[in-house]
């Protein structure tokens, strides 16, 4: 994402903005909640042996499956509940 700064003498420049990564990594069966700070675009890469889940709670359906060592871009809505299950995760 590109933001215009502006410094004290009123001069502009386009920045981006840094954002910041989580691991999630898979125990038993269960899903995990990822942190409710991810949104807008984000980045899921599966860095674990197995297909992965990632679901936007409440949603219809099986959510998106992440083959081991893909990544994929989804868009997050403000105040989604996502989980991840199946596999290890990076979330950034």
């Amino acid at each position: 994402m590109k933001t215009i700064f502006v410094d004290a003498n009123s001069r502009t420049s386009v920045v981006g903005v840094l954002g910041f990564g989580k691991n999630y990594v898979h125990s038993g069966s269960e899903s995990q909640e990822i942190d409710s700070s991810f949104v807008g675009l984000v980045r899921f890469y599966n860095y674990g042996d197995d297909e992965g889940t990632v679901k936007i709670k409440g949603a219809t359906g099986d959510g998106m499956k992440i083959p081991a060592g893909h990544v994929e871009y989804i868009g997050i809505p403000e105040g989604a509940t996502v989980e991840v299950s199946g596999s290890d995760f990076n979330v950034m």
